[in-house]
């Protein structure tokens, strides 16, 4: 009688072991999101766009056409070379993980067709992202307009 007790609690035990080791898929989407937005603070695209699907598309905030592949993320970093985003807070619900953060750089190359400034933004955003069913980034959305983040910039440097 002893030893069934014993066999049930190690099977009882072992089976509620294997089922908190897997993550649900908030959990994984989640972590995926978070390894991106840290190695975009590295500045390692290669290292973030690792996690995004083949045929993952950029929306940006919806004012833009949507664009396929890194384009947009190599052009940030390319005009704030000291991009970095902070204090993040990770939502993840389903397919989706939004990321609320502080962003800070320094506006020292051309984009979206105007000359940078050298002055410093700090913004607070949104980015939400969707995954697939493998974890595979395969949108990525924003609630900053790129207009207005750059025109916040040129006004700063014509104070």
């Amino acid at each position: 009688m002893k030893s069934r007790f014993i066999f049930f609690t190690l099977l009882i035990v072992s089976i509620s072991t294997a089922y908190a080791a897997k993550p649900t898929k908030e959990q994984r989407n989640k972590a995926v999101i978070m390894n991106v937005m840290n190695n975009i603070n590295k500045h390692d695209i290669a290292a973030a766009v690792h996690n995004y699907a083949p045929d993952f598309v950029e929306y940006g905030d919806g004012s833009m056409p949507p664009v396929h592949g890194d384009t947009v993320l190599q052009m940030y970093i390319a005009a704030f070379p000291d991009l970095k985003s902070e204090n993040f807070i990770y939502c993840a619900d389903g397919d989706y993980v939004m990321v609320y953060s502080d962003v800070t750089g320094t506006w020292k190359g051309a984009l979206g067709g105007m000359q940078p400034t050298n002055t410093s933004i700090k913004i607070k955003d949104v980015d939400v992202f969707k995954l697939n069913a493998v974890g595979k980034v395969v949108e990525h959305h924003n609630i900053q307009n790129v207009g207005c983040v750059l025109s916040t910039a040129h006004a700063a440097a014509h104070k």
